[in-house]
């Protein structure tokens, strides 16, 4: 890492002068140096990276006056305790008592903690509760960030009064069991949301669905706790203990539930990218006289609801065929706009060099500034952990012998505009457009399309650093692909479809294959696509010209 301390630095307030820590170790004696550097230390070996695990728990496997088995019982002083029992029991005969009492040294003692490490899927949640009167009872789930992202936050109080992360639900009785179940997405996940439901002894019934995340950065569920929060001597029971995970396999089979044409202003539109950002909507793409025709310029709209579109930027450049712009947010939460500058001979590429240009506000954009060299070809960038990833091509251009290797190359840079070299892909058959997307867990996966041998585009999967990949022949070949991972860890991608002519079509993906199962109305030329997950639909930018002139479409996929 690089541990040089900025020139902002705090330290230099507390009298700290950097020095060059290169030099940092044992000096002084030539005999004693050389005796430290001789010492051999074993390799550090790092733990194991905690695996995700399910809970199943009614505490009848566990010892009465026993703490409950695969959980950290915490907090427990004085006549605070947490353990299981045969005074209160929702089923069976064992549940899991939860003892408050006055003066602890923290209000949030005791309580139960569960690691789950869960990263990405469908999660449910299934317990029971019985409140004595004044009992405090909060359930959170939280990750292991610092400071830590709260996703669901349920509080009973000693009033009664049921809130879910600040939203009052009801106000119950104590002295009765109660049934609670919450299912929530995570992962890669847009709607940073999730459904309660609640079930009164009596039988009454309370469904909350779409109740805001703690934190929108939450993920992922490292802490999946029940806190006794009261300062008095209280009671209150847990049984029934469940937390499920929905394994990562397709939603379920996508089905197109509407489609508009949002722009056909320009002689020919195609080319799609498609964003939200700072509650909006973002589509790019580009405008010329052709699909090679003309300088190319790459136009921004921008919508409220999906429906009505205005323009917001405009980016040209004399001479330069600008065309496939992609959107992506940078850290710094600005909007950038990627692209292809590309100059032409008539139909003949003869020069081209990546752009980028940046907005903050949505309406003044920065001037398409060149990036990485002439000759590269950036197709799209997609940020994680603060870095920018994206993968380059070059093709032979028209004064250059036709068999030249088209080569690949993964790069990654801190600001989009510097770009180092991660590793070449090793992927014959002409590899070009590529898209990479990222796990929570830092897995990158890839989609390349391919222009010879069998033209079937290939699929590949890399950890940190990214230098060693496992490919996969997707079975199809893919013009402008496109993929996204959906809230349960299922992929879904998109591109032309070339069998019978030419169609943009979508469907699941997987590690090793792709199986378009949803075909638009399209055709000729069409495709590049984009998406986006937003109010548990499928949103999808794409362009065709099947309607005579070439247009901008967005579509509404659902899944069944």
């Amino acid at each position: 890492g690089d541990f040089r301390l900025k020139d902002e630095s705090v330290t230099s307030t507390i009298g700290f002068k950097p020095f060059d820590f290169s030099k940092a170790g044992l000096y002084g004696d030539v005999e004693l140096v050389a005796k430290a550097k001789a010492k051999k230390r074993p390799l550090f070996t790092p733990p194991p990276v905690p695996q995700p695990r399910e809970i199943h728990d009614n505490f009848e496997g566990t010892l009465v006056h026993t703490v409950a088995a695969g959980a950290a019982t915490n907090g427990e002083e004085g006549n605070a305790r947490i353990r299981v029992t045969t005074e209160k029991v929702r089923a069976g005969k064992h549940a899991l008592k939860f003892s408050d009492a006055p003066e602890l040294s923290k209000a949030y003692n005791p309580h139960l903690v569960y690691a789950p490490h869960i990263k990405r899927g469908v999660a449910h949640a299934r317990f029971s509760v019985y409140l004595e009167p004044g009992a405090v009872l909060y359930h959170e789930w939280r990750d292991s960030a610092s400071p830590y992202n709260v996703g669901p936050s349920l509080w009973l109080n000693a009033d009664g009064k049921l809130t879910a992360n600040g939203k009052e639900v009801t106000t119950l009785k104590p002295g009765q069991w109660m049934d609670f179940k919450i299912i929530c997405p995570l992962g890669e996940t847009d709607t940073h949301k999730y459904d309660l439901e609640l079930i009164e002894e009596s039988g009454t019934t309370y469904n909350v669905p779409g109740i805001p995340f703690g934190s929108e950065k939450f993920n992922r569920l490292d802490w999946f706790g029940f806190v006794s929060n009261a300062t008095t001597d209280t009671t209150f029971y847990l049984d029934d203990l469940h937390l499920d995970v929905a394994p990562p396999t397709a939603t379920g089979t996508p089905v197109l539930e509407s489609v508009t044409k949002i722009w056909d202003e320009g002689a020919h539109n195609a080319f799609t990218g498609l964003i939200r950002w700072n509650d909006q909507w973002y589509c790019t793409f580009r405008e010329a006289q052709g699909h090679v025709k003309g300088d190319g310029a790459i136009r921004i709209i921008t919508s409220e609801d999906g429906k009505k579109w205005k323009s917001c930027g405009f980016l040209t450049e004399e001479g330069i065929d600008l065309r496939d712009p992609k959107l992506c947010v940078t850290p710094d939460n600005r909007l950038m706009v990627n692209m292809g500058g590309s100059v032409y001979e008539g139909k003949d590429l003869v020069g081209r060099q990546p752009r980028v240009s940046f907005t903050g506000d949505g309406a003044t954009w920065t001037t398409p500034a060149r990036v990485m060299d002439e000759g590269d070809w950036l197709w799209r960038v997609t940020w994680h952990k603060g870095v920018a990833y994206g993968v380059s091509y070059r093709a032979p251009k028209a004064n250059e012998p036709a068999e030249k290797p088209w080569e690949i190359e993964l790069v990654k840079s801190t600001d989009a505009l510097n770009y180092e070299s991660i590793t070449l892909f090793d992927i014959p058959g002409r590899p070009n457009e590529t898209t990479l997307r990222f796990q929570p867990d830092g897995e990158c996966i890839a989609l390349v399309r391919r222009e010879a041998e069998n033209k079937h585009a290939w699929i590949g999967s890399s950890y940190p650093p990214y230098t060693e990949w496992s490919w996969k022949d997707s079975g199809w070949q893919i013009g402008g692909p496109e993929f996204m991972i959906l809230p349960d860890g299922s992929f879904m991608a998109g591109g032309r479809r070339y069998p019978g002519g030419a169609q943009f079509g979508i469907g699941p993906m997987t590690r090793d294959a792709y199986e378009p199962k949803l075909l638009f109305e399209s055709g000729g030329d069409c495709s590049y696509s984009a998406m986006v997950w937003h109010d548990n639909r499928l949103w999808v930018s794409f362009y065709s010209s099947h309607e005579d002139k070439t247009s901008i479409y967005l579509a509404k996929v659902r899944f069944e």
